[in-house]
């Protein structure tokens, strides 16, 4: 005996749990105000979505400019990094970036900064000895742990700037924590109140 149509169709008890918790607080007004459930749910992903785009191309172009400035202090400088413990470090070869593994105690003249996929700051460093590979990056965590006297030259030169990097990086966090609060306070209006 093959089951009904009818019962095919119906939602098993997890999905209708799973669908409710995945449903903000509304009133009925507010559902009839947009048409319908799925245009009132459309709402909250459209508006998601617009404010990190633009919280991305914010935070994206203030890291921009910081890397601008690091990368004119560094091109100035005749400064040279020693490696301070064996690592495997991101080069560019003739074919392109691949892993290489280095000793420690090799030595870089720093060239330049950019912002990395995750916004992080990449460093880019220049080897002093003749090599296989043409460059080589670290990000500014492993930059500041790795290269001997790099992070109290940072401090000494650019501590302006770092400065201005990491209030920009709170600044972000405490606005992201605002608007989710905002948020909540959007999806949830009515809640409380008699």
């Amino acid at each position: 005996m093959e089951p009904s149509p009818a019962l095919s169709r119906r939602k098993s008890f997890a999905e209708v749990c799973k669908d409710f918790l995945n449903t903000p607080g509304y009133s009925t007004s507010q559902v009839t105000k947009h048409g319908s459930h799925e245009a009132y749910m459309e709402t909250f992903q459209t508006k998601e979505t617009r404010m990190k785009e633009a919280e991305k191309d914010e935070t994206q172009q203030e890291m921009d400019v910081f890397a601008t400035q690091i990368t004119k202090l560094l091109k100035e400088t005749t400064e040279t990094f020693m490696l301070g413990e064996p690592l495997t470090l991101t080069v560019l070869k003739d074919k392109g970036y691949s892993k290489a593994a280095h000793v420690g105690g090799e030595d870089f003249i720093p060239e330049s900064a950019y912002v990395g996929k995750r916004g992080k700051i990449i460093y880019v460093f220049k080897p002093v000895m003749a090599t296989t590979y043409s460059r080589m990056e670290m990000d500014e965590t492993q930059a500041e742990k790795s290269m001997v006297g790099f992070k109290e030259f940072m401090k000494e030169n650019l501590s302006a700037v770092m400065e201005s990097v990491r209030d920009s990086r709170k600044a972000a966090a405490d606005k992201k924590e605002r608007e989710a609060m905002a948020d909540r306070y959007d999806k949830y209006e009515g809640f409380g109140s008699w």
